[in-house]
């Protein structure tokens, strides 16, 4: 049995490390290539859309590029004979694309709340009414 959970735990590490990258929108990625040269980086980066290159550092072993990308989804970036992929997710959660709560929520606009307490400010005039 210890074997199985063994094994099965190292199954699991191992497909955690072969899934893609995972960044937010607008977040700064740092990548260290090397074998390549400054003009094949920025022509592998020209044809994909929404990505600022920030700087683009000569490192002893290469090239460390920072770069942002604007806009959701999987990215493929193929440097010479290399691919890159990372994916881009959205920085929202559910509780934030409700960006309207007020308008939905009619809680607060009701005319008439049932929660009033008519039956003892009734009681109050009824005795005012009734010293009177």
């Amino acid at each position: 049995m210890k074997k199985i959970l063994i094994l099965l735990f190292i199954l699991i590490l191992t497909i955690q490390s072969y899934t893609i990258e995972k960044f937010k929108l607008g977040d700064k990625i740092n990548l260290k290539i090397t074998n390549t040269t400054e003009q094949e980086i920025k022509k592998s980066f020209e044809n994909i859309s929404n990505i600022e290159i920030e700087s683009i550092v000569k490192d002893e072993k290469g090239y460390i590029i920072q770069l942002r990308v604007f806009e959701l989804g999987k990215k493929k970036v193929e440097i010479d004979d290399k691919a890159i992929e990372f994916e881009i997710i959205t920085n929202l959660n559910e509780k934030d694309k409700d960006i309207y709560m007020d308008l939905s929520d009619n809680s607060n606009k009701n005319m008439f709340k049932l929660n009033f307490p008519f039956v003892p400010l009734l009681a109050l005039i009824g005795f005012m009414v009734g010293l009177y």
